[in-house]
């Protein structure tokens, strides 16, 4: 899973931008809302390639907007509406797409798919929920924080900055909520009950966890603040001083008014026992939610492929004759970084290579989030320094299985979100390329990277083989789940019935409560991985002129663009013809 930053939306000047932003995934779904936009010109010139350039200057996040952080929880108007609609017109007379570039054609079409996106999630506007166990809202901005690398002074006044606004962001989350509370669509009990203990937990970490002097947020910021050379002892006492008071008078304060406040709220739920699939607009809002992922497929369609793609795996499980025979290389280090080291050795073949002078470093997530944090994540590198590239693992989750300890270095390093993300990054194309991205395009990516990283990891290579097939079927019937709840509104009868006839057990109705509660409560936990990697596996088959290394490549050099956008590029890029890598540039 990648990290991002996150930016703040102070007024609507323009909720065009909100538009175009609220696909990024970079940010964790969070976007920038605060650009005013004006074409620059009352009518076409004869450069429009030039004055496309100009336009897309002003939709890059800059000054304040660029270094705080909140998602754009006001509902748009309906005058709003109507000038997002305005807009869209416009923009497509005012720039023929056939005059532009290849590079300034691919942002053309991101700016109408995420316009088209916008317009589509309006009805739907309070159905997402931003606060979920283990990977919500507050559990992103405390990883951000503590991962945070500060290199100069800037950075540490970004920190500071971002510290700061933590009480008022979540105001505005609170506001959020209220508002499906009195839509009644508010989470579950049982989801509630987890947020407000990791909330607790959190804020009270010291007093709970005894030898800690200082909250990790602080300790972690003193440790970064240690690093910087270009600042005296003295000042990293006083940023020091000002960031733990802010620590402990403000943003503590504030994980624990959010608890309770939202324990207020406890009980506003009118769909008690309901999915999505049994509120008013709840399929309505899963078909948006695909199509922000980069999936236009409808959840019907979707269904019917994941059925196919299980099917199809299962036959290849129960076929053993077709398993690789022989073992790879030992590997005896428990080193993240030998892992990654391992793998672009015998990977080298199928992927191409990281861009020149990018490193990595690994560390372990912080004790006071190992109980909710994910097992790892890769955080993403600064535009202007592609090289430095970090990924937190959460110890919890890997000390017992090696082969999950390799699939999470193939996921979040190489070939996985590092090699995706720094190919992209170091491509010559409009930087709007770099900052947009569909999750179902870059967590597709890591997953179908994983799966296939399978083949070299240590040991034998059928095991491996076998392990991969069931890690795939895993995978595919946790996103049937997720579509099967929610979309096609199972009961606790049904969601019983289906896993009993998967797997060779029975269940307990407090194992499908929980289960199902679960689902409910992150609607699209597995989503974007099992979509993604169906979409990524369905999209690879369509080029079969195409070597794995030529394909691998392409893909990556297109950037995070929306799949059936993909389809298009790639088919336009290889012209049904078995082309060599260097054909396929970033444009």
């Amino acid at each position: 899973m990648p990290m991002g930053k996150i930016t703040k939306k102070t007024n609507f000047t323009a909720l065009i931008c909100a538009a175009l932003v609220l696909a990024v995934v970079f940010t964790s779904g969070y976007g920038c809302l605060t650009y005013s936009i004006d074409f620059g010109f009352d009518q076409p010139t004869t450069n429009i390639q030039m004055e496309f350039d100009e336009f897309t200057k002003q939709l890059l996040p800059s000054g304040e907007r660029a270094v705080t952080w909140t998602r754009y929880y006001e509902c748009p108007t309906q005058k709003e509406v109507d000038e997002t609609l305005e807009f869209k017109e416009s923009f497509a007379a005012y720039f023929s797409r056939d005059l532009l570039t290849g590079d300034q054609q691919v942002v053309y079409d991101m700016i109408i798919y995420n316009l088209d996106s916008f317009l589509d999630s309006v009805e739907v506007f309070y159905y997402d929920e931003p606060l979920t166990a283990s990977d919500g809202d507050h559990i992103g901005v405390a990883l951000t924080l503590m991962n945070a690398s500060l290199t100069d002074e800037d950075d540490v006044k970004v920190y500071i900055s971002l510290l700061k606004d933590i009480p008022g962001y979540f105001d505005h989350l609170m506001e959020y909520e209220r508002e499906k509370a009195n839509q009644g669509i508010f989470m579950l009990d049982s989801n509630l009950e987890a947020v407000q203990e990791e909330l607790i937990n959190f804020a009270r970490f010291v007093e709970n966890n005894k030898g800690y002097t200082y909250h990790p947020l602080s300790l972690l910021f003193a440790l970064e603040l240690d690093g910087i050379e270009d600042l005296t002892d003295g000042e990293k006492g006083g940023y020091f001083e000002l960031a733990n008071n802010i620590v402990n008078d403000e943003v503590l304060p504030a994980y624990e008014n959010l608890s309770g406040e939202l324990g207020e709220l406890k009980g506003s739920r009118e769909y008690a026992d309901g999915s999505l699939a049994d509120m008013p607009k709840g399929r309505e809002y899963i078909a948006n939610v695909l199509r922000y992922m980069g999936i236009t497929d409808s959840p019907d369609d979707m269904i019917k492929n994941l059925q196919n793609l299980f099917v199809k795996t299962l036959g290849e499980y129960f076929d053993y004759d077709s398993y690789p025979g022989g073992s790879n290389p030992a590997f005896d280090s428990e080193s993240g970084q030998d892992a990654l080291d391992y793998l672009q050795k015998y990977a080298a073949g199928d992927f191409p290579p990281l861009p020149d002078g990018v490193t990595c470093t690994v560390e372990a997530v912080d004790p006071s989030l190992e109980d909710s944090a994910r097992p790892a994540m890769y955080y993403i590198p600064k535009l202007d320094n592609i090289t430095d590239n970090k990924i937190v693992v959460n110890e919890k989750y890997i000390r017992a299985d090696k082969t999950y300890f390799f699939s999470i270095f193939a996921h979040e390093g190489y070939p996985g979100h590092m090699l995706h993300f720094t190919t992209i990054f170091s491509q010559e194309m409009n930087t709007l390329r770099k900052l947009w991205g569909y999750l179902a395009n870059i967590e597709g990516w890591a997953t179908y990277a994983e799966l296939y990283a399978y083949k070299y990891f240590p040991g034998d290579r059928g095991d491996n083989h076998n392990a991969m097939l069931k890690y795939t079927l895993d995978l595919t019937v946790g996103t049937l789940m997720e579509m099967g709840i929610n979309y096609e509104g199972w009961g606790e009868r049904d969601t019983k019935e289906f896993l009993e006839s998967i797997y060779d057990r029975k269940f307990t109705a407090s194992e499908i409560t929980e289960i199902r509660d679960g689902i409910i409560s992150n609607p699209f936990a597995t989503a974007p991985y099992g979509l993604g990697y169906q979409q990524l596996t369905e999209l690879r088959g369509e080029f079969p002129h195409m070597t794995d290394l030529e394909f691998h490549t392409a893909y990556m050099k297109t950037g995070s663009v929306p799949f059936p956008l993909m389809r298009d590029y790639l088919a336009k890029k290889s012209g049904g013809l078995g082309l060599g890598i260097a054909s396929f540039r970033a444009a």
